[in-house]
């Protein structure tokens, strides 16, 4: 795992990036920003606080647009992994003696959950799941891993079948919630893409190896419910869902991610990620 002082990172902001260190083998200078990105696997949007310090003015009025896309990618030089994608909730510019400073809080999917809305109606002996993907196509998000969900009718379904005629009405994000259960199905969205799981199960992929020797910052802890927690230099591999190798002397084993902080300052000391997670 590389070391705090090649750290990097890139944003893309709408018609703004902010380039990482090295660009095409030129070394860049790195400007100063401070990021936390806190993400779980439940149904709450996954949130972010980014700032920025000393923007120009023709940028900073490019970050006032309420609903602008934006995407952190961080990590180390040449090793940049995206940590979070969503929208500006608000943007407020202040100044902090000489310097401008650009504070954006940013939501994963939070306007679509919120407002998207359905009005649909079903008639009896059709599959379920196609129920779920016209309530998820209302939210207005990538569909994820649904189709995948959908045409192996769920990892526990419960019910296969409507038996009789169905009205959907309101809040698309409760409906495709209540549908998802129906199936045996948590939905999440991470990053801007709806993702699908069963109870405990975790996505699909490699673990992710983390010990002293692969970033892990001191010892974990293990707390109620058998949760474990650790902290480590910065892993954008870590997300909710993924699986992780743990080897240390209080806890050793295969985990599951549940909730992950990935928080970075570029002229500070914090290059970390933590994380809460339960043994598969």
């Amino acid at each position: 795992m590389a070391t705090l002082y090649n750290r990097d990172i890139r944003v893309i902001a709408g018609p703004l990036t902010i380039a990482p260190r090295t660009t095409s083998g030129e070394a860049q200078p790195m400007l100063a920003l401070t990021f936390k990105v806190d993400k779980d696997d439940g149904r709450e949007p996954n949130k972010a606080k980014l700032n920025i310090w000393n923007l120009t003015a023709t940028n900073r009025a490019k970050l006032q647009e309420k609903g602008l896309e934006v995407i952190i990618e961080a990590g180390y030089v040449d090793e940049i992994v995206q940590i979070f994608k969503g929208d500006i909730a608000t943007s407020t510019i202040t100044r902090d003696a000489v310097d401008w400073v650009t504070e954006l809080e940013l939501t994963d999917g939070g306007r679509q959950l919120k407002s998207a809305r359905i009005n649909e109606s079903f008639r009896g002996g059709q599959p379920i799941g196609q129920m779920l993907k016209k309530a998820a196509d209302a939210l207005g998000l990538d569909a994820g891993n649904l189709a995948e969900k959908v045409a192996s009718d769920g990892a526990r379904s419960v019910l296969k079948e409507l038996i009789s005629s169905v009205v959907l009405s309101g809040s698309a994000a409760d409906v495709v919630d209540k549908l998802a259960a129906d199936m045996g199905l948590k939905f999440s969205v991470q990053d801007k893409q709806l993702t699908f799981l069963a109870k405990d199960e975790p996505l699909p992929g490699p673990a992710v190896k983390l010990s002293a020797g692969t970033g892990l910052i001191g010892s974990p802890s293990i707390g109620e419910k058998g949760i474990v927690k650790a902290k480590a230099l910065l892993n954008g591999r870590i997300v909710p869902g993924r699986k992780v190798e743990l080897e240390s002397v209080v806890a050793s084993g295969t985990y599951v991610a549940r909730k992950v902080r990935h928080s970075g300052a570029t002229w500070g000391s914090d290059w970390t990620t933590t994380l809460e997670m339960k043994a598969l």
